[in-house]
């Protein structure tokens, strides 16, 4: 039901010298904000001047060399037809094109990466968005039928029972981690939230030891808020 992929998704980018370039211990954080892929490279990242390089690679969740790369082809963001996102920031980032090797079997030429060049140093970031570049490039390929994705965050329970990696699947989800009827809601774009991801909350329980279920709103139950 879609093609599962580890939450820490790994980047293959192809190289002038070796057939993949793996960039240094590299995770993705999964962002539904985002359209575009976003990454660190080796000449911006504000590291602290005795970090090591791995030190330094692991706080962003990896450093693209895109010098290495000789798929890699610098280009203008305008040019690109790249998704506009909701941050200003990205004209001012270096834009380009590369192959993304998906698999063994899969890999996506001319893919566009921007490279953070703004006031923001935050971690390599995977565009989940409603125009999200990943999604649409595996529905071009026909690796996957719709462009959504299923992820689970994880347990991080004190109990190894309570423990389990996440997981992100893209083009569907993973059924084995839900239970229940499915709920369908429309999406609700806000100027708070481009991913329009809105649900509105009234009310939620705690179980306790005990057996008891209550309600952490008190007596406020019926009072609304909204969870992005």
């Amino acid at each position: 039901m879609g093609i599962p992929a580890n939450l820490l998704l790994l980047l293959f980018l192809r190289s002038s010298t070796s057939p993949i370039q793996r960039l240094l211990g590299t995770s993705l954080n999964a962002h539904r904000d985002f359209n575009n892929t976003f990454l660190q490279d080796i000449v911006t990242p504000s590291c602290n001047v005795n970090d090591t390089k791995l030190q330094c690679s692991s706080q962003f969740g990896g450093l693209f060399d895109e010098g290495s790369s000789s798929t890699w082809s610098a280009a203008d963001y305008s040019a690109l037809g790249a998704p506009i996102e909701g941050n200003s920031g990205q004209i001012d980032d270096l834009w380009g094109i590369d192959t993304v090797v998906i698999n063994t079997t899969l890999s996506i030429p001319r893919f566009p990466l921007g490279i953070f060049r703004g006031k923001q140093n935050p971690m390599n970031t995977l565009g989940l968005g409603t125009n999200s570049t990943l999604l649409s490039s595996l529905i071009s390929a026909g690796a996957i039928v719709s462009k959504s994705f299923g992820l689970f965050q994880g347990w991080t329970g004190v109990q190894s029972q309570y423990q389990t990696d996440g997981g992100l699947t893209l083009g569907g989800y993973d059924a084995a981690k839900v239970t229940g009827n499915n709920i369908t809601l429309p999406l609700t774009l806000q100027y708070n939230c481009y991913n329009g991801l809105v649900v509105s909350v009234t009310d939620i329980k705690m179980n306790l030891k005990n057996g008891t279920n209550a309600s952490i709103f008190g007596e406020s139950q019926g009072w609304v808020f909204s969870s992005f």
